[in-house]
Formats: structure tokens, C-alpha cells, sequence
């Protein structure tokens, strides 16, 4: 699956990048950064366009072993993501163990938001913040709604992510959506420039 997916996304922009999950059963052989190497090497896909995303159950078994592979991994270039960050109850625990480069919010704070109850609020606000001073991206998961929207651009949220934006779909109806996002990236380079040359002139 590893292999695959970074296959597939050697052939996109190389702006984009690919995030996949990985269980704690694949941190007990010890072999994982031989296995993630290999599948670069094999797809030519840079390291820096590959996110591997874990969750706080990798750390329940928290051993020197598992955390030396996290730190491997990153020194390869690969961007370590902690997916469903407040979903348990020691996500906080664990991002003084280990520099992640990205944490991703739980759907469950967004989608409580705008309840009478303000405490979600309050708690996913304390957490971009918490971002901030870690010099961590942060993205916010379960956006469903453009009231959602709306609430975020008010903080400075890195990603954001959710079916307001698109719904799961396969490689091929993947492949026009990649299309018209490089279409349109070339008129906004197009548009730069032609500007650059206005003000030059």
C-alpha cells in the first residue's frame, strides 16, 4: 500500500503532497524505514512529499525502539504527523517526546464548535495556539460546513481539511480535479508575471 501510494504521487505536482496512516503492528518488526525507503526509491518520490501520519496508540508500547524509528524517519526528510490530536487523553503528553511536524485536530472539536457549551471552542482555539508556540503545523479535520470556514479564518490554521471541500474518490476521478488544480496554478503564474512585467515596465 506504502509503495502504491507513493507511486501515485511521484505523478502528481510536486507542490502536492501524499499522507499515509501507519499502525503500531508495523513499528514492532523494526524494519519500517527500510520499508519506507524503499518504497521512495522505488516511486523517485522526494521525501518531503510523503506525510506519515500515527496516532497516540503507537505510544501506548512506548519504547526506545519506536521513537528512534519516528526520529529516523523525519531525519530521512519525511513529515511525521499525529492524526486525531485530542481524541484520546495523552495527546498532550507526547509532543514533548517527539518534534511532530504537523498535528491534525480531531473532527470532534470542530463539529462541537458552535454548541451552547463553549468549552470546545475554547479547547481548539488553545490548541492552534499551542501550534503556534511549537513551531507546529496545525490542521484542522471534519470541516463540513462554510460556517466552519468562517470560524477558522479567524486563527491561523495551517490546513484545513473535510467534505466541504471534497469527498473520498479513486485515483481516476482523481486525476481532472489534479488537472484543473495545475490549470489553474499556471494562470495564477501567468497573472505574476504578467504583473512583474507591468511594474518592471
Amino acid at each position: 500500500m506504502l509503495q502504491e501510494a507513493c507511486r501515485t504521487a511521484a505523478q502528481w505536482p510536486n507542490e502536492l503532497a501524499i499522507a499515509v496512516n501507519l499502525s503500531p503492528v508495523q513499528f514492532v518488526a523494526g524494519d519500517l524505514c527500510d520499508v519506507v525507503a524503499k518504497a521512495l526509491q522505488v516511486s523517485e518520490l522526494e521525501p518531503s512529499r510523503l506525510e506519515l501520519e500515527i496516532t497516540e496508540s503507537l505510544f501506548l508500547n512506548d519504547t526506545p525502539s519506536t521513537l528512534a524509528q519516528l526520529q529516523q524517519l523525519k531525519e530521512m526528510g519525511i513529515v511525521i504527523v499525529m492524526d486525531d490530536f485530542g481524541r484520546g487523553y495523552s495527546s498532550l503528553g507526547y509532543l514533548w517526546r517527539f518534534a511532530f511536524d504537523k498535528i491534525k485536530v480531531d473532527r470532534s472539536f470542530i463539529a462541537n464548535v458552535f454548541q451552547v457549551d463553549r468549552s470546545a471552542r475554547t479547547v481548539l482555539k488553545s490548541i492552534i495556539a499551542l501550534g503556534r508556540e511549537l513551531g507546529t503545523d496545525v490542521t484542522i479535520e471534519g470541516v463540513e460546513t462554510v460556517q466552519q470556514l468562517e470560524f477558522l479564518k479567524a486563527f491561523p490554521v495551517d490546513l484545513v481539511q473535510g467534505n466541504y471541500f471534497g469527498h473520498p474518490c479513486s485515483i481516476a476521478d482523481l486525476a481532472p480535479i489534479l488537472m484543473n488544480h495545475t490549470h489553474a496554478r499556471l494562470q495564477i503564474n501567468k497573472a505574476e508575471g504578467l504583473m512583474a512585467c507591468r511594474k518592471s515596465a
